[in-house]
């Protein structure tokens, strides 16, 4: 009898694969890595994207812009304002007037500096139609000076038919109300200039209306002056507001400085 037996050896894989198989499950290995992570990346920009859409819808509307340019091109801005409410006593409120900046101001800020504000949203009264205007042309970061001024000086520029003046240049056109026409701001030793107004001066300028009391609100004011050879104006009554700033007045070669005259109204 045949009493031989057979057997096979059997060897590692490794010893068969070779280094070169090796080396290829290894390449394998890190590319399923790298495609796990970029699948995991993408999950990632997925979620953030769904998140910012689904925030920006839960606060669906109109932004509030920046401070910027209003001359035109918006139903917010001042003229288109003015020119709906020339012919009727109420506004049909454009809906892109109704940010939440424009709220804050009307609900909150506006009590700050005239606290007998009592205008509702609809309201042609010059002072609801500029809070209309600079709700528009500013934002949450605007400095409350700026805001304080650009409201005061929106109050004066409807208040005395602004629209219609002979020379409104930059008035609501740039963000710096310092370049308005007949606005000098504070310019301190560096030559910077500041937030503050210190003049205000119309000269020739046609203005119509009344000199609201809301200048007394612009503090830093020195001087306000206006010359013309026909004028149209009706000062506020007295107001402890307007009593800091030196008011002149001059109708041809008549000077007028109301500071000494608040006893009634003065129309010329």
């Amino acid at each position: 009898a045949d009493c031989r037996t057979s057997s096979t050896l059997r060897l590692p894989s490794d010893v068969i694969d070779g280094p070169q198989l090796k080396a290829k499950r290894k390449r394998q290995q890190w590319y399923w890595t790298i495609f796990a992570v970029l699948i995991i990346i993408l999950i990632g920009v997925a979620v953030v994207v769904i998140s910012l859409f689904l925030f920006d819808d839960k606060n669906n509307i109109d932004p509030t812009p920046t401070d910027t340019n209003l001359d035109g091109g918006s139903m917010c801005d001042p003229k288109t304002l003015f020119e709906m409410c020339s012919q009727k006593e109420s506004l049909a409120l454009p809906t892109e007037c109704m940010t939440n900046h424009s709220l804050y101001l009307r609900e909150t800020w506006i009590s700050t500096i005239q606290p007998d504000f009592n205008e509702t949203i609809d309201s042609c009264d010059p002072s609801n139609l500029v809070l209309l205007a600079v709700a528009a042309m500013t934002n949450t970061t605007t400095s409350p000076v700026a805001l304080r001024y650009r409201y005061v000086l929106g109050v004066f520029y409807f208040a005395t038919n602004g629209p219609n003046w002979r020379d409104n240049t930059n008035w609501w056109r740039t963000d710096s109300y310092c370049s308005w026409k007949g606005v000098t701001c504070f310019v301190d030793g560096a030559g910077r200039t500041r937030e503050e107004i210190v003049t205000i001066e119309q000269d020739g300028n046609a203005l119509s209306g009344t000199i609201p009391t809301q200048l007394g609100l612009l503090t830093s004011l020195s001087r306000y002056h206006d010359y013309a050879k026909t004028m149209h104006l009706t000062l506020s009554p007295p107001s402890p507001r307007i009593s800091h700033f030196s008011f002149e007045v001059e109708r041809q070669s008549c000077w007028h400085h109301p500071n000494r005259a608040w006893d009634d109204d003065k129309s010329w």
